[in-house]
């Protein structure tokens, strides 16, 4: 079982499209993560210096530091939920082009669309299965006839 889990996802999932667009998110969470730090330190440092004293400076830094951090993770794990929103994504649509490509390089009237259990695209599916059905029973009326 594990052997097939395995071979799955090798034949059913462009690791390419997963990997370019989670390092497109992270990367434009990581840009908007440095625009509001930027922002927020020279606003920062125009304001304080006028209203606050040494001792509440030095603790806003510190919160804008931790916030810093924090929003890193926080970049960190979007990027690495992307990766599993775009397997359920993306899985579907590159199986389903590898099964459209195989039946027009090899016509079977009688091959059917499977998409695993828990994907998305069901609907897809659906209609790509009844259009097979179709084009087989126009075939074999065609044959009868």
């Amino acid at each position: 079982m594990d052997k097939i889990k395995k071979k799955r996802r090798k034949k059913y999932l462009s690791k390419k499209v997963q990997i370019k667009y989670a390092v497109i998110i992270f990367t434009v969470l990581l840009l908007l993560l440095a625009i509001t730090q930027l922002y927020t330190l020279k606003t920062l440092n125009e304001i304080l210096p006028y209203i606050l004293s040494d001792r509440i400076g030095l603790e806003i830094r510190m919160l804008q530091t931790h916030l810093l951090v924090f929003g890193f993770f926080y970049a960190v794990a979007v990027a690495v939920l992307s990766i599993y929103v775009t397997h359920k994504m993306a899985g579907p649509v590159y199986r389903i082009e590898a099964d459209a490509r195989r039946v027009s390089e090899n016509p079977d009237l009688g091959f059917r669309f499977k998409i695993r259990g828990d994907d998305e695209f069901h609907d897809v599916e659906r209609s790509l299965n009844k259009m097979m059905e179709s084009f087989e029973r126009r075939y074999v009326q065609k044959e009868r006839s």
